[in-house]
């Protein structure tokens, strides 16, 4: 029998960002986020391929007022794509920088010409798109950096149902030119181990086809939450979406097809970006004394994958409560045990949780990051410089060396340590932050082969993808530069220094704007700026 995506969306409005506390006893830092840039980027495709993408950005102005530029950029495919022509800037994007991105103009005379800069869900989603919503040859282009990322699975998935697309300038990556559409729906293996957008792609153009759409998933070992969150948008959209479980992997049945929707009824899925949230983790850990701080308009109980943070938050030294205009996060007492983190489904937590680590001068094995090489920069290789500068490693576990008994030795001495940032006595139980909800036990269960969001602090089997961050002769230098590599999530994640090291600066500050342009406004709440 499937395994059936329920819908996990938390059926309440976005709040307003200008908040006041209702109990006039807590003092708080108030942090504003953004919207989610995964549920929103999923609900425009919803709305764009049932052609209710104008009504949807009626009902929903907070989608543009407080997006992102990932998000603008779907917007502005989107919208582009509907009049068939390069049209005008959608706000939050910069003409000069928007032109500045790209190193020469792909599309010929009369062939309309999609920029996505560095934004790789966008470029996947829309890419699907373009091909079953075919108006007419166009091009799909962005800079250097997703110029660098391979597209070839979604390629070759769209190949087979009849898309004619080919490579401008090296064979698997964009540009790329669609010269014909999709026939219709074929059923397709799609390899998710690079990335989970593939398979959100294919999912979200699936319903606009008759009949029982099948979709087998391979390799499935990471991000299968974003998976869910596709799932969970199909069905809060009246499309039936499940997952069986065969000898080859989990197969997606998608049954029914886009029906007439209210987008006002569908924007009720909208809430605050966990991913975003999850750097005030450790700018927590790095402040002094015993502060709090207010993620607004946020939601333990959520179906974003990265709403695991308080999960992980719990070994970090940090509690997660849930009030009435957010979540409020706290400090409280470090383990003295080095921990497994295993982050399969959780890729974009990483820089966050090392920086963390880092900061608490804790040691961890993290596991299932390996494909942290094929984000916006080898990020894996970015964590790794940088740490090294703080006279920290992270380093890759093979089956023939004696990492782990080192690791064991090393959890002896790390007992013993204590860090001069665990200030706090309190005593908070794993997995005691998150408030007791039904919607937690109605999230897809993971077939067998699947990892969820776990943090132990049991003997270690050895894993491929296992890594040892080894923080316990950790240095903070007087002043540090950080190599950003132009990627968002390591400038924020390594942003949380600054409180222990003063003289803090970036290569590249202004990459946060893909996803949280107002990100240093509200870092400066927590640093004193």
């Amino acid at each position: 029998m499937g395994i059936k995506f329920t819908d996990c969306f938390i059926n309440q409005p976005m709040r307003t960002t200008n908040l006041t506390l209702s109990s006039p006893e807590e003092s708080v830092i108030q942090i504003e986020l953004p919207v989610s840039k995964s549920i929103g980027n999923r609900l425009l495709m919803i709305a764009a391929l049932k052609g209710n993408l104008q009504e949807f950005l009626l009902a929903n102005p907070v989608i543009e007022q407080n997006g992102c530029r990932d998000t603008a950029l779907l917007i502005h495919a989107l919208k582009q794509h509907e009049s068939c022509k390069n049209t005008l800037l959608t706000p939050g994007l910069k003409q000069q920088e928007f032109d500045s991105e790209y190193q020469t103009e792909t599309a010929d005379q009369g062939i309309v010409n999609y920029k996505f800069m560095d934004a790789g869900t966008p470029c996947r989603l829309f890419t699907a798109f373009a091909a079953a919503k075919f108006m007419g040859v166009c091009d799909i282009t962005g800079n250097k950096s997703l110029n660098a990322r391979s597209i070839a699975v979604l390629v070759d998935s769209l190949r087979d149902m009849g898309a004619q697309i080919e490579y401008l300038a090296h064979e698997g990556y964009t540009p790329i030119r669609i010269r014909k559409g999709i026939n219709g729906w074929k059923h397709n293996e799609i390899n998710a181990n690079i990335s989970s957008q593939y398979v959100s792609a294919l999912m979200l153009i699936a319903p606009i086809f008759p009949g029982i759409k099948t979709l087998q998933v391979a390799n499935n070992a990471h991000s299968l939450s974003y998976i869910e969150l596709t799932a969970s948008a199909l069905n809060q959209a009246n499309v039936s979406c499940s997952l069986e479980v065969n000898d080859r992997g989990p197969m997606i049945v998608i049954d029914g097809e886009y029906t007439n929707f209210i987008a006002s009824a569908i924007s009720k899925s909208l809430e605050s970006d966990w991913s975003s949230a999850a750097f005030f983790y450790p700018l927590l850990r790095a402040m002094p004394n015993q502060p709090s701080i207010l993620l607004s308009s946020l939601n333990l109980d959520s179906i974003q994958g990265d709403a695991a943070m308080p999960d992980f938050g719990a070994v970090l030294g940090i509690t997660s409560r849930q009030t009435q205009l957010g979540v409020i996060i706290e400090k409280t007492n470090i383990s003295q045990q080095i921990p497994v983190l295993k982050l399969h489904n959780q890729p974009d937590l990483v820089p966050a949780i090392v920086v963390a680590l880092a900061i608490n001068q804790q040691s961890a094995i993290l596991e299932g990051i390996e494909n942290l090489k094929f984000k916006e920069s080898n990020r894996i290789v970015a964590l790794q410089s940088n740490l090294e500068k703080l006279c920290c490693t992270l380093t890759q576990s093979t089956a023939e060396d004696n990492l782990w008994n080192d690791i064991a030795e090393a959890s002896v001495n790390q007992s013993k340590l204590e860090s001069p940032l665990n200030q706090s006595k309190l005593e908070s139980p794993l997995n005691q932050s998150k408030l007791e909800s039904p919607l937690n036990q109605s999230k897809l269960e993971s077939p067998p082969n699947e990892q969820s969001t776990e943090v132990h602090f049991a003997n270690h089997t050895h894993s491929t993808d296992s890594w040892y961050l080894n923080c316990s002769s950790i240095k903070f230098p007087t002043s540090m530069i950080v190599e950003t590599h132009s990627d968002h999530r390591i400038a924020m994640a390594f942003s949380a220094l600054h409180n222990i090291i003063p003289e803090l600066t970036y290569t590249d500050r202004e990459c946060v704007e893909k996803s949280f342009p107002n990100f240093w406004e509200q870092w400066k709440k927590c640093t004193f700026e």
